[in-house]
This record gives C-alpha cells, sequence and structure tokens, in this order.
C-alpha cells in the first residue's frame, strides 16, 4: 500500500525527531494536487525520562530507541530529514550588517561568542538571513539573521546514531525552527507550542517571518502548574520580543494526552487571546496521534523554497568530507571510463589502420588533382591583381599630389587658432593640388584669423576665403567644449583622398582628428548619443566657412619643426619603419 501512494506522490521524503519524550520517525508524501506533506507511515519509541540531561553519556539507549522506533514503522530507508530539542541548540535572531555569505560568516562567529560558553572551534553553527532591518546603524544596511549553534560533538553524536542504523543524514534542524514551518503563511503574529511531559518547545511567526522560538525541558515531577508557568513566561518573552505587539492566537500541539488537554483549558482561562488545538489543515483529522509528529511536517515544509528558517547543523567537517567520499567516487568513475575509452581506442585504432593504407593512395591521388584545379584557378585571380595594381597606380598618379594626406592635416593643425574657436568638418583634396578647409566657427572674427594663418603659413599658398554664412545648429550639452590640445595623436601615416574631420571635433573633443569616408559615412548615419547631462535643445548660430588653398610643396615635409622631434609623429614612425 506504501509503494503505490509513494508512486502517486510527487515527493516523498524521510524525518526523524528526536523529541523530548520520544524519537519518531515517520515517511512523509506531498501530492501533485496539494501543498500539504502527509503522514503515510510513521513509528515512535519513548525516551526515559531526563535522558536529555547528558545525551553524550546515553548515545548507546537513544541508538537503541530509535531502532526501535524504525522497527515499529517498519520503513527501509537509506537517508533522512533529522530534527534536534531546541534546549539543546542555542538560537537567537540578531541584527548584523548587510553583506556577503562569505563575510556574514565571519560576523556570525563573532556574533555567536556573545551567547555561547564554548570555544568556536567546539560549536556548529547554522545561520538564515530573515530580511531586511527599516533602521539604518551609522547609514549601513541591516538585515535580521536567525542564528543557530551546537556542540560539535553532540551534533556529531546524532548523526552518527543514525548512520550506525543506516540511514544518512541529509539535513540536522531545530524543532522550533520546524515548527515555525507550519505557521508561516500566517497574516498575524501567531504562536504555536508543543506540549509533552518532558517539555514544551515554542516558536511564532508572521508573514513569512520567524519571529520567536524557545524551548524548556522538565522534570517527571514538574507537570501542570510548571508546564503553564513555563507557556506564560514564553508568551511574555515573545511579546518583548516582538516591541510589546501581542499575539493574535495560540496554537497548542503535542502528542495527545489528559496532560495537554488540562494545559489548553487553564491556558483559555488565563490568556486573553484564543487558544485554538491543531488546525485538520495542518495534521490529518483521523489520525489523532499526528500532533505528535508537527516537528516531522515542519522539517518537510523546510525543504521548500519559501522556508523561513531553513537552518542545517551538520558539522562542516563531515560536509568536507562527505564532498572529498564524493569527489574520490567520481575520479574513480572517471578513471573507469577513461581505461574503458582507452580499450575502445585501441581496438578501433587497429581496425582502422587496416583501411590507412588505401585510404592513403586515395588522397595522394585526391592532392594531385586538387593542385592541378588550383593552378588552372589561380592564372586568372593573378591576372585580375596585375590589373587591380595598374588602375591604383593610375589613380594615385591622377591626383598630381605627391605628399601625404596626414601631413597636410598636421599642417593646418598647426595654425589653428588657440581657445577651441574653430573646428572643422571637412578637409578634401581635389584636383590641380586644390586643398579645401570648410568647418564651423564662434565667429567670423575666429574664421579671420584662421585664414590669415593659412596665408602666414610658409606651408600653404593662393589662401582664398570661398565661403562665410550663418548656419543654424541644434546643441543638446549645457556647457561649451573641454579645453584639449590642438594638436592630436594621429594614429595613421597616411589618409585616402577626401578624407573627413572627425565628428568629435564639432563637439568639442580633440580638432583635426582624421576618419575614413566610409567611416565617417557610417558615423554620419548613426544617431546622436545623449550626453548623460540632461538638458533641454536649442538652436544657435554658427559661422560656416570654406577655405582654399594649395600645398607650398617648396616646403617639402610639411610636418612642423616641434611634431618632427616627437618620437612618437607619424612622420618619424614613417621613416623608422621605412629603414628597418
Amino acid at each position: 500500500m506504501m509503494k503505490q501512494n509513494q508512486k502517486q506522490a510527487s515527493k516523498v521524503l524521510t524525518a526523524i525527531d528526536f523529541g523530548l519524550d520520544a524519537i519518531r520517525i515517520a515517511v512523509l508524501s506531498r501530492y501533485h494536487d496539494s501543498d500539504r506533506w502527509i503522514i503515510i507511515r510513521k513509528g515512535s519509541c519513548l525516551l526515559e525520562q531526563g535522558l536529555w540531561g547528558d545525551s553524550i553519556q546515553h548515545g548507546e539507549e537513544l541508538y537503541a530507541s530509535l531502532m526501535k522506533a524504525i522497527r515499529a514503522s517498519g520503513i527501509t530507508t537509506r537517508s533522512a530529514l533529522v530534527c534536534m530539542p531546541r534546549t539543546l541548540v542555542t538560537l537567537r535572531i540578531a541584527a548584523l550588517p548587510t553583506a556577503p555569505p562569505e563575510e556574514m560568516k565571519q560576523m556570525l562567529s563573532f556574533e555567536a561568542q556573545q551567547y555561547i560558553l564554548y570555544p568556536m572551534e567546539e560549536v556548529a553553527l547554522g545561520y538564515h538571513v530573515i530580511g531586511p532591518v527599516e533602521d539604518q546603524v551609522d547609514g549601513a544596511a541591516m538585515s535580521r539573521v536567525l542564528l543557530a549553534s551546537v556542540r560539535i560533538d553532540l551534533a556529531t553524536q546524532l548523526i552518527e546514531i543514525c548512520r550506525r542504523a543506516g540511514i544518512r543524514t541529509l539535513n540536522l534542524t531545530v524543532s522550533s525552527a520546524a515548527l515555525a514551518e507550519l505557521i508561516r503563511e500566517e497574516i498575524q503574529p501567531t504562536a504555536i507550542v508543543s506540549v509533552s511531559s518532558s517539555g514544551i518547545d515554542m516558536a511564532a511567526a508572521s508573514q513569512g517571518e520567524i519571529l520567536f522560538t524557545r524551548g524548556v525541558m522538565l522534570d517527571s515531577a514538574q507537570q501542570k502548574d510548571r508546564l503553564l508557568e513555563e507557556v506564560m513566561r514564553s508568551i511574555t518573552a515573545c511579546t518583548n520580543e516582538l516591541h510589546f505587539r501581542t499575539l493574535s492566537r495560540l496554537i497548542l500541539g503535542g502528542p495527545p494526552s489528559q496532560l495537554r488537554d488540562e494545559v489548553q483549558s487553564e491556558l483559555t482561562r488565563s490568556l486573553s487571546i484564543p487558544v485554538e488545538a491543531i488546525s485538520s489543515l495542518i495534521v490529518p483529522p483521523g489520525d489523532p496521534e499526528a500532533a505528535g509528529y508537527l516537528p516531522l511536517l515542519g522539517m518537510a515544509l523546510q525543504q521548500d523554497a519559501d522556508s523561513i528558517a531553513p537552518i542545517n547543523l551538520i558539522p562542516s567537517q563531515r560536509t568536507e568530507q562527505t564532498e572529498r567520499r564524493n569527489r574520490q567516487l567520481k575520479l574513480n568513475t572517471a578513471a573507469i571510463i577513461a581505461t574503458a575509452a582507452i580499450l575502445s581506442a585501441i581496438w578501433l585504432g587497429v581496425n582502422a589502420f587496416q583501411r590507412s593504407a588505401k585510404m592513403h593512395q586515395e588522397m595522394i591521388s585526391a592532392n594531385l588533382k586538387l593542385q592541378d584545379f588550383d593552378k588552372r584557378r589561380l592564372n586568372p585571380r593573378q591576372s585580375l591583381q596585375e590589373q587591380t595594381a595598374s588602375l591604383l597606380s593610375a589613380v594615385n598618379s591622377g591626383l598630381h599630389r605627391n605628399y601625404p594626406s596626414i601631413d597636410v592635416l598636421a599642417a593646418v593643425s598647426s595654425v589653428m587658432p588657440a581657445g577651441n574657436q574653430v573646428w572643422l568638418n571637412q578637409l578634401s583634396f581635389g584636383q590641380n593640388g586644390v586643398i579645401t578647409v570648410q568647418g564651423k566657427a564662434m565667429n567670423p572674427g575666429a574664421v579671420t584669423a584662421l585664414l590669415v594663418a593659412l596665408q602666414h603659413s610658409h606651408y600653404f599658398n593662393q589662401v582664398k576665403l570661398s565661403f562665410l554664412g550663418d548656419v543654424q545648429e541644434t546643441v543638446n550639452a549645457p556647457n561649451p567644449p573641454p579645453q584639449l590640445p590642438p594638436m592630436p595623436v594621429i594614429p595613421n601615416s597616411f589618409a585616402p583622398p577626401g578624407a573627413a574631420i572627425h565628428p568629435a571635433a564639432i563637439s568639442g573633443q580633440t580638432p583635426g582628428a582624421v576618419m575614413p569616408p566610409r567611416a565617417a559615412a557610417q558615423q554620419a548615419a548613426q544617431p546622436n548619443v545623449q550626453s548623460s547631462v540632461t538638458a533641454k535643445s536649442s538652436t544657435v548660430v554658427r559661422t560656416g566657412f570654406a577655405i582654399t588653398c594649395k600645398a607650398n610643396m617648396n616646403e617639402g615635409l610639411m610636418i612642423p619643426a616641434a611634431l618632427q622631434s616627437s618620437s612618437d609623429s607619424p612622420t618619424n614612425q614613417r621613416n623608422s619603419h621605412a629603414n628597418s
């Protein structure tokens, strides 16, 4: 019957609760059309009173009780979720600065020292970031963190007890954290208390956040009056932790007994909030004993993505050992696969060698045919290359200039007026050595200054102003262009005829930068990139101009002497390449 239910269920897992009064084990399942976990098989074994007072000395009794619970349930699982009593674990909610996981672990170690009486190397830590804190400390964002700590020897003992029983521990959590999962969807602050003859276990939660936890272990002689006192004390402590917000209701659970019923009656008369028995929405209505298995249902809910207290207290040393075993298993598997692959490769190689001689002869014949084909195809391409070289030579000779474009650009840049009052849009070369300089200026005086500078320069002659007029321009940036050095570092030693001044010169960036015509056309076709400074667009009037001139070839190389002395100048770079 259990196998049939497991086939229908979407997920099946096993959980073990080392409770104060008993050890309980159960198989739980969740169906496709439901978010509830249900118990499909269970078993338990009662513990002697006061056994947890010194659990290290009672490891054999705990192991024997676990085996009885396993036999009573008939479960044959090999892995399980494990839960330990709240009284054995230090559980605190602290406010810490928001930080990455690695830094958070370091801060938790310092924070835990305030609550733990043992050396940190003897303690296993677990934590969960609940959420951000509204108030900041010294301007730093803070987070509410659920911090859990337990002695490593105690956690290792429970894991070892399960291992002796043939069960691998998947997760080691706390009973109160598991109880909080049962009320995580409550809108108002709600508390749940599990009552047994050995003590109480309490948790409070609201709107997907854990608010409070507490556990108390009692002696056998301390019954109803002490239980009532501890429940009232827990409610008071919870109210203080909530900054005096009141609980909306109290849910009472635990194994069914006359003591639990009496406690519920007394709490109903003493408290001003509703006191309710565990709802049938949490435990099956036809199984009253399921109320004692609340931590196991909570452990199943801790596996969900929206868990509010996914605490795991398995010591890191054991986790590292498990990882090492898994890595060794992977290496052994990889070695076996590699050996099989080598043997297969040898077998395939022997078969392939028999075919290689025949394929070699076929390849030689195919290569000879391919060489003949390449020769027949290469001849027409060589002829085309010669025609292209002849055409390129004719075009170069038709320009009637034997000086590089970059020299002309450097000479124009050397006579540009200071102050970024003039910027160039285009530098073109025409027939008969005519050079046309087109651009914009802030005012006609700046154009006049450029014209006079060109006329007085010994690099140009026949300098004329062919156009001067107003042009409108839309600007977005609120600030004038930045002051930059007038002479840029030009990456190319040669620029093709008709090279354009880079559009960056228009926006006040480095003037005189050269961009090839094709790149200039692509740049002009792209939309303007808006500045990160937000400003309204406005239309301004600039002075457009066009100046024609010819290069003075009598001066020889047109790069100015200041630039020629620089080791980074295009002319020196060109000469160095020629010398090498």
